[in-house]
Parts: C-alpha cells; structure tokens; sequence
C-alpha cells in the first residue's frame, strides 16, 4: 500500500504485515470486512482501493478505512509455587 505495508489473504482474513515495526494484522467481521471465503490475490487500483475476490464474489476497501482488530491469547495458569 501507500505506507509500504505488504497485504495478504489467510485462514484468518486479511492480513497486513508492516515491514516497518515487524508486525502482522489482520482484518475480517469483526473490523468490517466481510472475508469468509476470500482466496487467490490482492490487488490496488490507481486510487489505493484494495479489492480480494472469492468465489463468485470481491470486495474493495480503502485500508487506512478499515479497523484491525488484535487477537489476546487466553491466558491458563496450571501450576503455582
């Protein structure tokens, strides 16, 4: 994208990894972006728009428009000493 980030699609949405601070986000309902059965390649139009595809279907959205969301791991405790 315009900010030098690298888009990708995954079994977890849309993914956004940023080379700048090492990170990796992703994207999907939960961040308004509908990814269930996305596959196959992004692609960005002249106007920075993004668009995926799924079957029989895509959808285009501006990623500095679209929220991410972190997913917190479950923290168990097991044993104390």
């Amino acid at each position: 994208d315009e900010f030098g980030n690298i888009w990708f699609l995954s079994s977890l949405g849309i993914g956004k990894f940023s080379p700048e601070n090492n990170t990796i986000r992703f994207f999907d309902d939960r961040s308004g972006v509908a990814t269930e059965g996305l596959a196959g390649f992004i692609y960005k139009d002249q106007n920075h728009n993004l668009y995926c595809g799924g079957n029989g279907f895509y959808i285009k959205f501006k990623p500095e428009e679209v929220n991410s969301y972190s997913q917190v791991p479950k923290l168990i405790f097991t044993h104390f000493r």
